[in-house]
């Protein structure tokens, strides 16, 4: 599977995505999970929103979109293949 930037997508085809993965956006862009709190990324303890998420192969999870947090996610799941 080959990843896409979310970084230049419009606004609402973002909201569109996560709503389609049955979560939830706020007024101020932060991603809320199906009991409607903030998503806070595992690896790097941020906040997840609209301008930093990245959401990986083979999986709902949506991280933040930097090196740290990706890493992290790829060495704790080493069967999603990237190319």
């Amino acid at each position: 599977m080959q990843p896409i930037s979310l970084k230049e997508a419009p606004v609402q085809f973002k909201i569109a995505l996560v709503k389609a993965l049955g979560l939830g956006v706020d007024n101020t862009g932060s991603i809320l999970d199906e009991q409607g709190k903030p998503i806070v990324d595992e690896y790097v303890k941020e906040r997840v929103t609209l301008a930093n998420m990245a959401i990986l192969p083979g999986s709902r999870v949506i991280l933040v979109d930097n090196e740290v947090s990706i890493a992290g996610y790829l060495n704790a799941h080493p069967d999603i293949q990237i190319e």
